[in-house]
């Protein structure tokens, strides 16, 4: 797995949950006819565009996306971030999934309380993919969850949570769960070691598999006690 590089203070962050009616920062000339859209605050939208844009694997629109979000933000993005190869497998089936009007995509939601969350990203984006592919059975959600569990406890579970159910799509979230980890113990090492072998493991069992890392700021300058 590839080492996230961290952002020790980012001061700005609040500018992520801003309305997008300041000028020229609107996405809405994107490909979503949604009309309750450009009422949405900007990181809204952004998350909305940018998973579109990872299912189809548009690596232009998700390099836009990575510079409207730094900007406000006020973060140099490509030197934070790394755009990859996108999703070509669960893009494939999802395309065939549209044309053809069967099959479906198994995804499993793997992380702490931040999947875990009934009104979280979880359902948004299963209900989304359910919208924009629709298909008779609905694609396969699995969840694989539990508050205040990061990658060390993750790497433990992965065969009965994970590969078990062979899925096609994999979403992980431990990034904040591991950076008060990181924090609080200053075992950065560990950390990285627990996701390489998540990783790992779901792909000795299933090559194919894609997996989608959910990346957060995390706040450097305040102390643990300090930050929820």
């Amino acid at each position: 797995a590839e080492t996230p590089k961290y952002i020790p203070h980012v001061q700005n962050a609040s500018n992520l949950v801003e309305s997008t009616s300041q000028k020229g920062n609107d996405v809405g000339d994107c490909s979503s006819d949604s009309a309750d859209m450009k009422n949405m605050p900007l990181h809204r939208q952004v998350l909305s565009r940018t998973v579109e844009a990872l299912v189809m694997n548009d690596v232009g629109e998700r390099k836009r996306l990575r510079g409207l979000l730094g900007m406000r933000a006020n973060v140099d993005m490509a030197k934070v971030t790394k755009i990859r190869n996108g999703l070509p497998h669960s893009s494939a089936a999802l395309r065939h999934t549209a044309s053809q009007g069967d099959g479906t995509l198994r995804v499993c939601y793997v992380g702490g309380s931040i999947t875990e969350q009934k009104a979280g990203y979880r359902p948004r984006v299963h209900e989304w993919l359910n919208q924009q592919y629709p298909c008779s059975r609905g694609h396969t959600a699995i969840q694989s969850s539990m508050s205040n569990v990061g990658s060390k406890v993750l790497s433990f579970l992965v065969e009965d949570w994970v590969t078990c159910h062979n899925p096609d799509l994999v979403f992980l979230e431990a990034v904040v769960n591991d950076g008060d980890s990181i924090l609080e113990t200053g075992d950065e090492i560990g950390v990285r070691r627990a996701v390489e072998g998540i990783v790992r493991q779901i792909k000795a069992r299933n090559p194919t598999t894609e997996i989608v890392f959910l990346y957060m700021f995390l706040r450097g300058d305040l102390g643990c006690d300090r930050r929820t």
